[in-house]
């Protein structure tokens, strides 16, 4: 191996890619003609999502959909991220230690509409879309305005979601096209869910549950055994 990029790699490989010189990318472990381990400092966390490229291009150009399967969603889907990083601590979960943090930094309402719009219309065969943000209903005010829009393009759509979502904002997600909600219960044992810094209450995701139910939203539930 001649060389690793660290947590947030985006820009380091394409770096690499441009031809730059290793020493100077940020983010990098790399070889030196000696053949040692040497570890540039380490790149700032990206803060302006929207500097990252639209992605649907390069599904465009590359993506056969029909493929590609997920159990839990309408076939042919597609799959999104609108942000980066959770604010959660669960002591088992594996990419806010490793590339994303705990802060979850969003592209603007705007930035994904626009994709989202553009993605319509390069894949009209795709019937549901799926949003795999940890978590996307992190931040509930975004979430609503996104799925205010998403009504107006007419789209189906389903998101990762803690098990704590109001029912005020599940009526907004379910009336502007949500179908359903991928949710990390992890365990029905409150104990367990404190062990493992979960931050839930079995009591709310009951009631969340059955505010899904009762609204129509599908629920796919995750667990750790």
């Amino acid at each position: 191996m001649d060389f690793a990029a660290r947590n947030e790699f985006d820009f380091t490989i394409k770096e690499v890619a441009d031809g730059r010189d290793w020493k100077s990318v940020l983010g990098l472990s790399c070889r030196d003609a000696n053949g040692q381990i040497q570890h540039t400092p380490d790149r700032p966390i990206l803060e302006n999502m929207d500097n990252l490229p639209f992605v649907t291009p390069v599904y465009k150009r590359d993506l056969n959909i029909q493929r590609y399967f997920s159990g839990y969603l309408k076939h042919p889907d597609m799959s999104f991220y609108t942000g980066r990083g959770c604010k959660s601590r669960c002591t088992f979960c594996l990419w806010p230690q490793t590339v994303g943090g705990h802060r979850y930094r969003t592209r603007s309402v705007g930035h994904v509409i626009e994709e989202m719009a553009h993605a319509k219309k390069a894949f009209p065969e795709v019937k549901e879309f799926f949003f795999d943000d940890d978590t996307f209903t992190d931040d509930l005010p975004r979430a609503e305005a996104i799925a205010r829009e998403f009504g107006k393009l007419d789209v189906t759509w389903s998101c990762n979601a803690k098990a704590n979502v109001p029912r005020a904002t599940l009526e907004v997600l379910r009336e502007n096209g949500l179908r359903l909600i991928l949710v990390g219960y992890e365990s029905g044992n409150q104990q367990i869910l404190h062990n493992i810094k979960k931050g839930m209450r079995v009591d709310v995701a009951k009631r969340f549950a059955k505010d899904c139910r009762e609204l129509g939203i599908v629920i796919h539930g995750t667990f750790i055994m």
